[in-house]
């Protein structure tokens, strides 16, 4: 019995060293999992904080793009208006251009 019970000690004591050599290695992974899990969360925070800059980029960006396509709008209708204004003065211009010609002519007993 003597050698059964060596063989006992024998065998618990290679289970103990197996388990605690599991225990380790359990240990070893679930910090491993932890630290996976820690970046996950850094990650996804990081990603949320980059998300709303760019959607604050985006908004300012659309801002100054409609801000632009305003103004060209009103420059449009500047435009417009000054050469419409040109082109009333430029009639108007032959208009007495041609009433002074006509009067240098009739002066001058020439028609008109």
């Amino acid at each position: 019995m003597g050698e059964e019970t060596l063989d006992f000690e024998n065998d618990k004591k290679e289970f103990a060293e197996k388990r605690e050599k599991f225990n380790a290695e359990n240990k070893g992974l679930l910090w491993r999992v932890s630290d996976a899990e820690q970046k996950l969360v850094q990650e996804k925070q990081f990603n949320s904080n980059k998300q709303k800059e760019w959607e604050v980029a985006c908004e300012r960006t659309n801002k100054e793009l409609q801000s632009q396509r305003d103004a060209i709008v009103r420059l449009s209708g500047e435009k417009k208006k000054i050469s419409d204004e040109a082109e009333e003065e430029r009639v108007a211009h032959q208009k007495k251009e041609r009433k002074s010609v006509c009067r240098v002519h009739r002066k001058a007993g020439e028609a008109c």
